[in-house]
């Protein structure tokens, strides 16, 4: 009797990186709207694909002011897992 399951084996796993723009919420929470400075980071996305689906964790946030996830590791708690 055979399967209708497939087996994907781990090497069929490609990853790669990616980077995005996002606010960061340090800056957002702490400055004032009407502050010059830009209150944009850099996110680090790690991508694991599979078939159809691109799922990618952050795993590095820098921030133009000073914030980063290397001083702040929970600042990645702030971006969830997400589809790409």
């Amino acid at each position: 009797m055979t399967s209708a399951v497939a087996e994907v084996p781990g090497a069929a796993a490609t990853v790669e990186y990616r980077t995005t723009e996002v606010r960061c919420l340090v800056c957002a929470t702490t400055r004032s709207l009407d502050d010059d400075q830009p209150k944009i980071g850099t996110v680090r996305w790690k991508i694991v694909a599979h078939a159809e689906l691109h799922l990618g964790t952050a795993v590095s946030f820098d921030c133009p002011n000073g914030h980063s996830s290397d001083a702040d590791p929970h600042l990645l708690k702030s971006f969830p897992s997400r589809r790409f």
